[in-house]
């Protein structure tokens, strides 16, 4: 444990040192700094403190807030953080009264007018402690674990018409209070192509490596494309492709990430702004894949809009990659889609016995648990009764690797007056040492309308769709549908201050009905800013 200690206080010396070494030079640049207090006051109001479906405990929680808010500008450097402390009390439970804090702080330094760049990020935040039993946890359910994340570390990117370069290695550490989802390591990162005024040879390439460790477990990842080719006097250009991918490491997986693939390809570039591009991949190892064709478009219709599309092989089957952006005076909307290979994830679960019940004839525990009898030896089985076992998804340290494949959709309306936002996201998170198959799917609503100078209304919706182990939801897994509603009225009573009135009501239905619930808040917030 002692040993534990020294090492937990050797990483945060070191990211302490770091972050020193970026403040300070700053100083020597002439640049503008802003700097925002603010003081918060938070009461909430709530029905169901304790999300349960049968006995509802009302509570008022209140929140007393002191935040920071630095940002600093100049050609050399730019830093930003927002700070904030907050102490919330609670009248069911004063027991459950606690102080919390958040940081969200990022800076970059450039060491030359023109060179590699140092980049920090540090981020301290409240989670979810058990996303299966609450995945909406705050402060009010008072469900929370802290989680802390630090990252340093240097970029050096080139943009030129002979050709581009985006590079980055960076260390980080994660901590957790609860120690489940911790560790730190290294990444590397690279991304380089030839330019326009590129006359002869043609070439893309891009790799990614991963290495963390938590205690003695380490997962190391890497993966790498390369296209090289020889540019015609034509729109063809013929190029040879090599990909190879890999995982390796001491914790477990029950699959072969090893996938490496070779073969000849073509580019057409239709237009200045369009360009296709295919190839066909011999496979090293086909019991993995049979041979296959790679595909990629890039285009940019406009100045304000841009699109790129891929399809290839990996060792788990088809893998797809797009990115959209698109941008005008009122709207913007972004969309993308990606998969990557991760280790030590704070989204593992496994499903453990809380004890047996005499339950009804015909019931399950997790239907109504409140007709059943904990199992002792003195009770009698009568006829009407079952010996039922309850079992629960509980949290455990994730030293694995997994698939994780992420879509994200946002799009945003501004008008006059009133501004419309809407958020799509799904995570597919499959696990490689189980082959257990998790899925998240959240969306957003949200409507913004200024009635007068000083102040304005909101509505918004969420909707969230958890599956846990979705191919065994009947027996091994469970499903979680959250609605929120919120309805806001927020008013600026002065120059830096202003009280926002909101009105929430959530609903929870889960296959496991005794966590289904549903909760309604009343919220007052007055905020002051110096």
């Amino acid at each position: 444990m002692a040993i534990m200690a020294m090492d937990t206080a050797r990483k945060h010396n070191l990211l302490l040192s770091l972050l020193a070494i970026y403040v300070f030079p700053t100083q020597i640049y002439a640049g503008e700094w802003k700097f925002d207090p603010e003081v918060t006051f938070n009461q909430t109001y709530t029905d169901n403190v304790e999300l349960s479906k049968d006995s509802d405990i009302s509570s008022y929680v209140n929140q007393t807030s002191a935040g920071l808010n630095i940002d600093f500008s100049s050609r050399m450097a730019n830093f930003s953080l927002n700070g904030r402390g907050t102490y919330a009390s609670y009248t069911h439970n004063h027991d459950l009264d606690d102080d919390y804090k958040t940081l969200d702080a990022k800076g970059q330094l450039l060491l030359w007018t023109s060179g590699p760049m140092f980049i920090f990020d540090a981020n301290i935040a409240n989670v979810n402690r058990n996303a299966a039993k609450n995945s909406l946890a705050d402060l009010v359910s008072a469900d929370t674990v802290e989680s802390q994340r630090y990252l340093a570390g240097f970029q050096y990117n080139v943009e030129n018409s002979h050709h581009s370069l985006n590079s980055s290695i960076s260390y980080s550490t994660i901590n957790n209070d609860d120690g489940v989802g911790e560790s730190d390591g290294y990444a590397v990162s690279i991304a380089s192509k030839n330019g326009n005024s590129a006359r002869h040879v043609y070439w893309q390439a891009k790799g990614k490596l991963y290495d963390r460790e938590n205690g003695i477990a380490q997962g190391k990842s890497y993966g790498v494309e390369i296209n090289l080719g020889w540019i015609t006097p034509y729109s063809v250009v013929p190029f040879i492709r090599y990909y190879d991918e890999d995982s390796t490491g001491n914790i477990i997986s029950q699959q072969n990430t090893s996938m490496s693939s070779w073969g000849p390809g073509v580019t057409w570039q239709v237009s200045r702004h369009f360009a296709l591009n295919a190839s066909y991949n011999y496979v090293d190892d086909t019991s993995k894949s049979d041979n296959y064709v790679a595909t990629a478009i890039s285009w940019q219709p406009s100045a304000r809009t841009s699109i790129e599309a891929g399809y290839s092989k990996r060792f788990f089957g088809d893998s797809y990659s797009l990115n959209i952006t698109h941008k005008n005076r009122r709207m913007t909307n972004s969309v993308s889609y990606n998969e990557t290979i991760e280790a030590f994830n704070r989204d593992n679960y496994q499903r453990n016995l809380q004890g047996s019940y005499w339950c009804p004839v015909g019931n399950d525990f997790a239907e109504n648990p409140l007709t059943c009898i904990l199992k002792n030896d003195d009770v009698v089985n009568f006829s009407d009764y079952q010996l039922v076992n309850s079992y629960e998804l509980e949290l455990i340290e994730g030293n694995e690797f997994s698939i994780n494949k992420r879509f994200s959709w946002q799009s945003d309306l501004s008008l006059a007056r009133t501004k419309f936002s809407a958020n799509i996201s799904n995570l597919e998170r499959e696990s490689l040492t189980t082959n257990r198959l998790d899925n998240t799917l959240t969306t957003s609503f949200n409507i913004t309308r200024k009635i007068s100078v000083k102040s304005d209304i909101k509505f918004s919706f969420q909707f969230s769709h958890n599956e846990f182990d979705k191919e065994k939801i009947g027996d091994f897994g469970q499903e979680d549908y959250y609605r929120t509603f919120t309805a806001s009225y927020t008013r600026n009573l002065a120059s830096s201050l202003s009280a926002t009135f909101s009105v929430q009501r959530l609903d929870r239905n889960s296959s496991r009905d005794y966590l289904t619930y549903d909760e309604v808040r009343a919220i007052i917030n007055l905020s002051k800013d110096f």
